[in-house]
């Protein structure tokens, strides 16, 4: 059974590095519940993979911190909520997909890196967006952070399927290589950020490791 991650906090992280030098209550709370939305999908993904030993009070507990925070995105006002709110759609669509996937875990396949978009790339992108918006950022530097945290995840997904074993061994080079391509999107979609760009840079370098 899964428990809560310690020691990651990638997409709040990610939220906060996007706003810059904007690190007030706002944007703390923002990443709060970011974490939360991660955590809640966590919970879910436990039940969706079998363990069922505790399947309601992980389905309670999971529900519990998607309402708190949506409470806290509410406090934000409309456009953090409705990111958050849009991104938890996405994210369950995304699980309603993998179960589909009749052929497992292929790098190459379309069906497969929507999933790694939908589960992973959309809160990591959500995570930019509202950290963004939190900053007053223009709209053109906020789309920019937006393909930053959606590329980022699809290859933070896809690292994470090589860990877990989800590819076979032939799979497992093409699996990577997907994964240095995703990256080197997210690094370019970074141009025209010049106060954020180093830091996201280096985030990206140290959390994808051996994809540069």
């Amino acid at each position: 059974m899964r428990r809560i991650e310690s020691g990651k906090r990638l997409r709040p992280i990610l939220l906060i590095l996007a706003a810059g030098a904007q690190s007030r209550t706002p944007v703390l709370r923002a990443a709060a519940a970011i974490e939360l939305v991660h955590q809640a999908s966590k919970m879910h993904d436990d039940v969706l993979d079998k363990d069922t030993s505790e399947t309601a009070r992980y389905l309670l507990g999971g529900d519990l911190l998607l309402g708190s925070a949506m409470a806290i995105g509410a406090g934000q006002g409309r456009q953090t909520a409705q990111v958050l709110a849009d991104t938890v759609a996405l994210m369950i669509e995304g699980e309603f997909r993998q179960a589909g996937l009749k052929t497992g875990f292929l790098p190459d396949d379309s069906a497969y890196l929507e999933v790694c978009r939908l589960k992973t790339g959309s809160l990591f992108s959500a995570a930019a967006i509202i950290g963004g918006r939190l900053a007053k950022r223009e709209e053109d530097q906020i789309g920019h952070l937006a393909e930053f945290g959606q590329k980022y995840g699809q290859a933070y997904q896809i690292l994470d399927d090589i860990k877990d074993g989800e590819f076979k061994a032939g799979q497992l080079r093409p699996a990577r290589d997907q994964a240095v391509r995703l990256h080197k999107a997210a690094i370019e979609a970074l141009n025209g950020l010049p106060d954020t760009q180093e830091y996201l840079k280096r985030f990206a370098g140290i959390t994808l490791p051996g994809l540069s």
